[in-house]
């Protein structure tokens, strides 16, 4: 059964109570996260698949033969991409918050917030790193931003692990990077399952669209902060207008030109294709000795901005002057 991305399988053995005894392996047996969901007396296990081929349950002891395969015909995500992408490229950077953990005026277990990209490309969230005494993390992500929406439904398991330390950032890396399409916005909840108030720190706001970082391509908004060991339940506590505090880890995503995508790129980019083009159409010129292809190759190495100017390219959300931890009045605001 699909839904919103994931697949969901009813498990037919029968799964010893502590559900961690036991891991999802994908067709390349690598160890992906995973929920079980309990329904009358029918237990159900729903991940994401990242590629198509045989998944597998597994227990984690050397000893248990307890086993369970289910086959995936093909690559299911919510959120297909419509423009070819240079896979090669490493255009991985860090943006840090200008509010570093250490400096940060609250923690507790969780904290929900808004990624935008900038555009004109794609962005994928490869990692995040935190401050606080973090122990069982998971991250969720959402189709769209967070908008108050604080039921599990719409959210997707994108990482799930112990992460034991207190080190002033604490490395949170995705087991499934997550793509965030140009000038949209994507919700992310990072939330640890430890029973104190010291695990996650972030940082109070003025409002939703006060900006807590940008940089190039993307920007981070505020969101909830949450106060309570399980993620989604009704027993925990929202606490109101929070930010990010720490490190993303992102890859910008190279839009590769084809003449199926040509509308897509800046006027200016165009003004080149049909530039070289003519030229390679006209007789006596050292490009029409090249096969048309080679002309498409050689676009297709070129950069959406190589062209733009510098007032084009400012993609800047409104400055927000932040105030400091003393000058707000809501700490105990949720």
């Amino acid at each position: 059964m699909e839904q919103k991305g994931h697949v969901e399988f009813k498990v037919m053995m029968c799964l010893d109570e502590l559900f961690n005894k036991y891991h999802v392996y994908d067709p390349y047996n690598r160890i992906i996260p995973y929920e079980l969901r309990q329904e009358e007396d029918s237990l159900f296990c729903r991940f994401i698949p990242t590629v198509g081929g045989l998944y597998t349950l597994k227990s984690a002891s050397e000893d248990s033969e307890n086993t369970e395969c289910w086959k995936v015909t093909q690559h299911i995500t919510n959120f297909s991409q419509m423009v070819t992408y240079d896979i090669q490229s490493s255009r991985v950077f860090f943006l840090d918050t200008p509010i570093i953990p250490s400096e940060a005026n609250h923690s507790y277990n969780g904290i929900m917030f808004d990624i935008k990209a900038k555009g004109p490309e794609d962005i994928e969230v490869l990692g995040f790193e935190v401050g606080g005494m973090l122990g069982p993390t998971k991250v969720f992500a959402s189709p769209s931003a967070w908008k108050d929406n604080k039921k599990s439904d719409p959210w997707s398991l994108v990482m799930s692990r112990d992460i034991l330390g207190t080190q002033p950032l604490n490395l949170v890396p995705l087991s499934i990077p997550v793509v965030v399409l140009a000038k949209q916005k994507r919700g992310f909840y990072i939330h640890c399952s430890v029973i104190h108030d010291e695990a996650i720190i972030y940082q109070s706001y003025n409002n939703y669209e006060e900006v807590t970082v940008q940089d190039k391509n993307i920007v981070l908004f505020p969101g909830q902060a949450r106060c309570g060991f399980n993620p989604f339940d009704n027993n925990g506590r929202w606490r109101f207008i929070r930010g990010f505090s720490g490190r993303v880890i992102y890859r910008a995503i190279k839009k590769v030109w084809s003449p199926r995508y040509h509308m897509k790129f800046p006027t200016s980019f165009r003004t080149v294709v049909r530039t070289l083009l003519m030229l390679w159409d006209r007789p006596g010129c050292i490009l029409n000795v090249l096969p048309k292809e080679s002309i498409f190759d050689i676009i297709g190495f070129m950069d959406w901005d190589w062209f733009e100017s510098e007032e084009n390219l400012n993609t800047s959300e409104p400055t927000v002057v932040l105030r400091r931890t003393h000058e707000f009045s809501d700490y105990y605001y949720y």
